[in-house]
């Protein structure tokens, strides 16, 4: 396998590496984690919206397999792209493609999730992410401060990537800063509602009337863990729910008083956005390595602002 691996990136290194020329169209590949989830779904319609007479984009879905992306890499640089964008299955196993699209001279943006956060960027890499930890910090502080510094959290973290280490570290560090408050759970709700549902009620069934709190690290695990309070007749004990992404079902579940915050990522940044940035790159234009996005906090007080974008 390795000297397969290696024959491939001796034959996509050929022809590649020049900026695309003024007035040609420019080929853009953006592999998706997952379009089965509901953010990243709308990160790759706002892709999508990118096509136009100069640009040309493919979408690959990687369904949520490390496998499967590296090859994508491999199968798309094979086809002359001019930039590549990604976003990680796993942060961790990122190097097979990053060591092909620098074999091949074709830039490489890692979009919604930093491989690299806190290390050095390797050359003809690129950053379009917001920061993952203030996703952590802003919910878990807005839900600290409505318990009145005082209480038990449980966390449901998501996969095994950058997003997920900083958005629960980022709650924990804010967690620790309230002497009355600490975590008294964590397990994985692989970011989506029915594994959320599924982990929010063992810990309720295990700890009781204990948890005051949910911190997700997004919406449809925060979802989930609104049913299974649902489900297991907590509703009247006002047990604080956080998100992250801001998708729509969760903004109107803040409009109904029941989640109770979340963090706005906004998809059409890191979709048409992010094509646009790699066209720059791809173009020859000198471009941040790094290029960190906003986030905002979202609570009933503010919601209507976000409704519809």
């Amino acid at each position: 396998m390795q000297r397969l691996f290696l024959a491939i990136l001796v034959l996509v290194g050929f022809g590649l590496g020049s900026p695309a020329a003024a007035g040609e169209k420019v080929r853009v590949s953006y592999l998706v984690s997952n379009f089965n989830d509901n953010f990243l779904s709308k990160i790759a319609e706002a892709a999508r919206s990118a096509n136009s007479d100069t640009v040309s984009v493919e979408l690959f879905d990687a369904q949520d397999d490390v496998i499967r992306q590296n090859d994508q890499a491999i199968t798309t640089l094979m086809e002359k792209p001019d930039a590549i964008l990604a976003i990680a299955v796993e942060t961790t196993s990122v190097m097979p493609m990053v060591s092909a699209c620098r074999e091949a001279g074709v830039p490489l943006v890692f979009v919604n999730r930093n491989p690299f956060r806190g290390q050095t960027i390797p050359e003809g890499v690129y950053i379009f992410a917001p920061d993952t930890r203030l996703e952590g910090e802003y919910p878990a502080r807005y839900a600290c401060e409505k318990l009145g510094g005082k209480g038990n959290v449980a966390i449901i973290r998501g996969g095994n990537h950058e997003a997920a280490v900083n958005r629960t570290d980022g709650a924990k560090r804010v967690v620790a800063e309230y002497p009355d408050m600490k975590v008294i759970a964590e397990d994985s709700g692989e970011w989506f509602r029915e594994p959320g549902l599924r982990v929010a009620e063992n810990i309720l069934t295990t700890h009781g009337d204990q948890i005051n709190a949910f911190l997700c690290n997004n919406d449809e695990m925060a979802l989930g863990a609104l049913l299974a309070i649902d489900n297991l007749g907590r509703s009247e004990q006002g047990i604080v729910v956080t998100g992250v992404d801001g998708v729509p079902e969760g903004l109107e579940s803040i409009q109904q008083g029941r989640l109770a915050a979340t963090v706005y990522q906004d998809p059409g940044e890191q979709g048409k956005g992010a094509v646009d940035f790699a066209v720059r790159i791809a173009r020859g234009e000198t471009m941040p390595q790094e290029a960190v996005l906003k986030v905002n906090l979202i609570t009933k007080d503010n919601v209507d602002e976000f409704i519809g974008r």
